[in-house]
């Protein structure tokens, strides 16, 4: 009875709803990243708690290589894709009726449809598990590259980056807020956060960490804009991005996962070293100020830990390395088998399950803990190449701003788009985040894309777009007479 209510009530609202897609795609956008992931918990997991989970870590286990390879109807109407599909769907509308094409495809969009083809066929050639397969490829890979597509599109002037950057702030204060709970409702000094994530122990922590970073350095992004400039209208209030930036990182250190702390410490890393001549002299004397007393603390912290429970399950766990090196031999030697191909989408769990529970020092795992590995053995060198050049061209998009940029804002938002690259991809070397479904991997290519389509426009560059390109062969750049010839498409 309350099944059919509810399929009445959205019947009813169907309408508007499409209503509210053809006319405001970017207001359902970014009201879809704020409450998308509560909206999709409820209707996933009835009765539990949307907002974090508060019972054993083993209740909503699986991940990529240890789920059920069947497809189940309600994993079919998963909420955020038929969002995604929607505004898609809106959008190829207006291109086919109105005839309207004003932004092209780019280079990554380009690369990321080749990919997408790549994974679908993989699953439909190769794969032992065809359905799940295409689940994959659409729910991890193709949702999160149309999100990208469309957040180009609809994020094409400072006001509407702005509203993308508030919605991001808002997701921000519900993430810690949902947190900061879960934390005082679940005992133990090494539960692994997961906020309204739920998608076990490890892989909620570790989508976590993927919103967290993406929430963390659009916030600073937006901080380090209104220092530079005072024009700046920022997306929230002073006192709400320093709550969000304090804060942010502390959720990353509680998810007790290597791969995300040293994720997060690399882009940290990476922001300063590019920013640093961007950044006055007093602010540098001040980050240098506050490392110098961070790191003491933190030597000390360490060292006073080093006999306790954190050494000996996060730190000194030796027969944890050597479990994972032995998986990545077993893997790699099933990959040299297939190099350019790979052995099929999600058949690594096959190559696994033979070798799984023998006995020994160097017992083998059932899972990878390494996604470009993982990449390379399933879909072989053209598939791990055709992710990296994805990747590649985003942090191209980002070089390109932070060399090439106007002003300071220009330059801060091509070194965020290197820093939040190096946080996202990291992990993948410690554990199968890239292959992991959850929320994280869309916000990731949402911002970028809004970051990309906002910015990255020839009055927003020194040397004109055109210019660029051309100078890479070694053409315009030899005779300076013809830069005033070049037309802009």
């Amino acid at each position: 009875m309350i099944t059919l209510f509810l399929l009445v009530a959205v019947l009813v609202w169907v309408p508007v709803a499409l209503g509210l897609v053809s006319r405001r795609p970017l207001a359902v956008l970014l009201i879809w990243l704020v409450v998308g992931p509560i909206i999709s918990n409820i209707v996933k997991w009835p009765g539990a708690n949307p907002f974090f989970w508060a019972g054993p870590a083993t209740e909503h286990s699986g991940g990529y290589l240890t789920l059920p390879s069947n497809v189940t109807t309600s994993e079919m109407l998963e909420p955020t894709r038929v969002v995604v599909f929607a505004l898609l769907a809106m959008v190829i509308a207006e291109r086919i009726i109105r005839k309207r094409n004003r932004v092209p495809l780019d280079r990554t969009e380009k690369m990321m449809a080749a990919f997408s083809a790549c994974l679908a066929l993989s699953s439909l050639l190769l794969s032992s598990r065809p359905f799940f397969g295409l689940r994959v490829t659409i729910d991890v890979f193709a949702v999160p590259f149309f999100g990208y597509y469309l957040a180009r599109r609809f994020v094409r002037t400072e006001g509407q980056y702005r509203q993308l950057n508030r919605a991001i702030v808002y997701l921000g204060v519900l993430v810690i807020a949902a947190c900061a709970v879960e934390r005082f409702v679940n005992a133990g000094m090494f539960y692994r956060l997961k906020g309204p994530f739920m998608q076990g122990a490890q892989r909620g922590s570790s989508i976590l960490h993927i919103v967290v970073i993406v929430i963390f350095f659009a916030v600073l992004l937006d901080a380090l804009s209104t220092w530079r400039d005072r024009s700046h209208i920022p997306g929230a209030k002073k006192e709400i991005r320093w709550f969000v930036i304090l804060l942010a990182p502390l959720l990353v250190l509680l998810t007790w996962s290597r791969g995300n702390w040293l994720g997060l410490l690399v882009g940290i890393w990476l922001l300063m070293l590019l920013g640093r001549r961007l950044l006055g002299r007093p602010m540098r004397m001040a980050i240098a100020g506050v490392t110098l007393i961070i790191l003491p603390m933190a030597g000390l912290g360490v060292l006073s830990l080093k006999s306790s429970a954190v050494m000996d399950q996060r730190v000194g766990n030796v027969a944890n390395v050597v479990g994972r090196f032995a998986t990545w031999r077993v893997v790699i030697k099933r990959g040299m088998e297939n190099p350019i191909l790979g052995i099929g989408l999600n058949d690594t769990r096959d190559v696994l399950g033979e070798v799984t529970g023998e006995s020994g020092e160097e017992a083998v795992y059932s899972t990878v803990h390494n996604s470009f590995l993982t990449l390379f053995t399933e879909l072989g060198l053209v598939g791990l190449l055709s992710y990296v050049a994805i990747m590649v061209s985003l942090a191209q998009s980002g070089y390109r701003l932070y060399r090439w940029g106007k002003g300071p804002k220009e330059r801060w938002r091509g070194i965020t788009v290197l820093a939040v690259l190096c946080a996202y991809q990291i992990p993948g070397f410690f554990a199968n985040t890239i292959q992991m479904f959850g929320f994280g991997h869309l916000l990731v290519f949402v911002f970028l894309g809004g970051l990309v389509g906002a910015t990255v426009h020839p009055e927003n560059l020194t040397v004109p777009e055109p210019v660029f390109r051309g100078a890479r062969r070694g053409r315009l750049m030899r005779s300076p007479s013809r830069l005033g010839h070049v037309k802009f498409s």
